[in-house]
């Protein structure tokens, strides 16, 4: 969660200041606003001007995050918890300095008090709230769940479709058994996403393949087997079943960052 916003003029000055965390004793907004542009022009100086996220971090769990908005020299930075990604956090910064330039740019012009951009945290508020999301057992149980529901769901018809039309379908062991790990692990990402951080797809991925997915394709095998496709099938898949976990935590990981890209944490509580 981002704990609090500055947005600093090109001459160091603090345009606008909103917290939703008080920091420690709290945050000199002039000496953060200094310091923020002399951190600006000397990473400008020395590295020149890159795409990736500018960031710091800070103590107590907590990352300081920046950017410039070139059209007016306006500073954004974020104080913003470890565990959100700098990318969605400079995204946001970007976003609220670019609304901020579209209500205000005239008034940056000429001498204007702090005291007329107050009413502008209506917009920080919205554009914040809107990109928070709860992450923890309950989201892991919740992408468990659906992925156990999903996979059954669309495997079993999708099969039986290809049967129907490529009668000999089943009789390569091979290829059958490509499409259930390729098909059966693809809801894995989804699983990832749900649960909401890396960790937690990492722990839904070990749930669904030892216990979940081996359960529901040898169910889908053990039926095959009885309407003829033989105990290879069977035994193949068992050969193959160590690249389940892999597979499927990898899976599992790249959901859960797309997510994490995507969404804020709740604020943490002290």
């Amino acid at each position: 969660m981002i704990n609090a916003i500055f947005i600093i003029s090109a001459g160091g000055g603090c345009v606008f200041y909103h917290e939703y965390k008080k920091l420690g004793g709290g945050l000199d907004q002039d000496l953060v606003s200094g310091f923020l542009v002399a951190l600006q022009n000397f990473s400008k100086e020395t590295f020149g001007e890159g795409q990736d996220p500018q960031k710091l971090d800070l103590a107590g769990d907590l990352r300081l995050v920046y950017s410039l908005n070139k059209e007016t020299q306006l500073l954004g930075a974020c104080v913003a918890d470890a565990v959100d990604h700098p990318k969605l956090v400079q995204k946001l910064i970007d976003k609220i300095l670019n609304e901020f330039v579209k209500l205000f740019k005239d008034k940056l012009d000429t001498a204007y008090e702090v005291t007329q951009f107050s009413d502008f945290v209506e917009y920080v508020d919205r554009v914040i709230k809107s990109k928070i999301s709860k992450r923890g057992t309950l989201s892991c149980l919740l992408g468990i769940l659906i992925t156990t529901l999903l996979i059954p769901a669309y495997l079993v018809p999708l099969l039986l479709l290809l049967i129907r039309f490529i009668p000999k379908f089943t009789e390569d062991q091979l290829l059958l058994t490509a499409f259930l790990f390729i098909l059966g692990g693809l809801p894995q990402i989804l699983a990832g996403y749900i649960a909401g951080k890396k960790k937690l797809g990492f722990i839904t991925a070990v749930i669904l393949s030892l216990v979940i997915i081996p359960g529901v394709i040898l169910f889908l095998l053990l039926n095959l087997f009885i309407k003829g496709v033989g105990l290879e099938g069977a035994l193949l898949y068992l050969t193959f079943m160590p690249l389940i976990l892999p597979e499927n935590i990898a899976l599992a990981w790249f959901g859960a960052y797309r997510r994490e890209i995507k969404r804020l944490n709740p604020l943490r509580k002290d």
